[in-house]
């Protein structure tokens, strides 16, 4: 049901252009914490949006809490659907991630495998010939003296697993197959091909059953698999390029990038970045529909850095290993940092807008041909976001300002702008 704003709170309803900038703004500068929901988080978004344009009225306290209580159900009624779009593209960027995550494990240990993973709770949940081997109330005081097991079937066997500690406080693996013999020693882990990885099953059960564990603790774990993966350890020797001053001066010497080059690079593509692999050190850009290696005496590697860390197998790119390994230790910044700088960010959103309107089309019909629209979608909004990250002082948020863009239709802008320029103009 609507509610009816009546006459005397028109001065509201015709300052629905504020709404949509509190809103947007809102989305931009709120992170969605572990314990929030669809409806709470919307529920603390109509309330603040709310508070603030009641309080730029000036409503005498008698009419305050009516007049907020209508101006909820207002942002509630027109914002809805906006917010339910937001929320569902959030949710399916973070199952990406997730299944980023889980496709690693798949290549490694076979999607049969991975599938096959059952936790057991009770006996009774495991097939029949478990119990005629070990015997159904065996398993179920192992299950209420260690807690559950996990089944699952490996090259056609099946088996049940759990990690335990001996009498001296040692950690192990215990393995049982459906004849009921045991398997300890690492023997199931190297038919898996986890005991060149240096992980444990239960490591595994972990990433895909425990819902529970901290994100760091989750991405240490990613990082120790990879680095035994890839056999280098790349904490803190990521280095991130965002001026044309960051670049060391042997690439410059030897002819490898100019300064305006460096400046066209990072305007279109974003930060690049250094990083040090068999004694030679390399500049890497993810430049979007591929990604740019070059060494420091001048050689383009395109696939070949990939391939060489073994991460290509895996369907991941290098800038996968950038996001996981850079930035650790000394850019770790506060809340309240992170809260300025999302506050700073906010306060750009009216010079974002006035870029937008004030794009050249003199430059596009000079400079780009038709083909090259996609070329130019991604330098503009590359452009406009390093724009921002600079008068702002970090690149923190530069993926996630990135993504607002695109989220809150600016890239479609950029393309349309292109199109009607070379249709019309040019």
């Amino acid at each position: 049901m609507r509610v009816v704003i009546t006459e005397s709170q028109n001065a509201i309803l015709r300052r629905y252009g504020r709404i949509k900038e509190l809103f947007d703004n809102y989305l931009l500068v709120h992170n969605v914490t572990p314990f929030d929901t669809f409806e709470s988080f919307f529920q603390a978004l109509c309330w603040d949006i709310a508070v603030d344009m009641i309080d730029r009225t000036k409503m005498g306290q008698d009419s305050y809490v009516t007049l907020r209580n209508q101006m909820i159900q207002f942002v509630k009624n027109h914002f809805y659907d906006e917010y339910k779009e937001w929320w569902e593209r959030r949710t399916n960027r973070i199952n990406e991630s997730v299944d980023k995550k889980k496709k690693i494990f798949i290549d490694l240990l076979g999607e049969d495998l991975i599938n096959s993973i059952q936790k057991i709770t009770s006996a009774k949940e495991l097939p029949k010939e478990f119990l005629k081997s070990l015997g159904t109330s065996k398993i179920q005081d192992y299950i209420d003296a260690y807690g559950p097991l996990h089944y699952f079937i490996l090259d056609g066997e099946e088996f049940i697993y759990k990690d335990r500690v001996n009498p001296k406080g040692e950690e192990y693996e215990m393995f049982v197959n459906s004849k009921g013999e045991s398997f300890l020693n690492g023997q199931i882990t190297n038919r898996l091909g986890l005991d060149y990885t240096g992980l444990k099953f239960y490591e595994v059960i972990d990433m895909f059953f425990n819902e529970e564990e901290s994100l760091n603790e989750d991405v240490d774990k990613n990082k120790k698999f990879l680095t035994n993966v890839m056999g280098v350890d790349f904490t803190g020797k990521i280095e991130q390029v965002t001026s044309v001053y960051d670049v060391p001066y042997n690439f410059y010497r030897k002819g490898i990038f100019t300064m305006p080059d460096v400046a066209s690079y990072l305007n279109r593509f974003g930060p690049m970045y250094i990083f040090e692999l068999d004694g030679r050190r390399f500049i890497y850009q993810d430049r979007g529909r591929y990604e740019s290696f070059i060494s420091e005496d001048g050689i383009v590697y395109e696939d070949k850095i990939p391939e060489q860390l073994g991460i290509d197998i895996m369907g991941l790119r290098f800038s996968d290993i950038v996001n996981m390994y850079f930035n650790e230790d000394d850019d770790v910044i506060t809340e309240d940092e992170d809260k300025m700088l999302r506050n700073k960010a906010q306060r750009r959103m009216g010079f974002i807008d006035q870029h937008v309107n004030e794009l050249e089309r003199d430059d596009v019909c000079e400079y780009w041909t038709e083909d090259e629209v996609d070329d130019y979608v991604d330098s503009s909004m590359s452009n406009i976001v390093q724009q921002v990250c600079e008068q702002i002082g970090s690149f923190d948020l530069y993926n996630e300002l990135y993504e607002y863009l695109v989220d809150n239709g600016y890239q479609s802008q950029f393309r349309d702008f292109f199109i009607d320029t070379k249709n019309n103009y040019c």
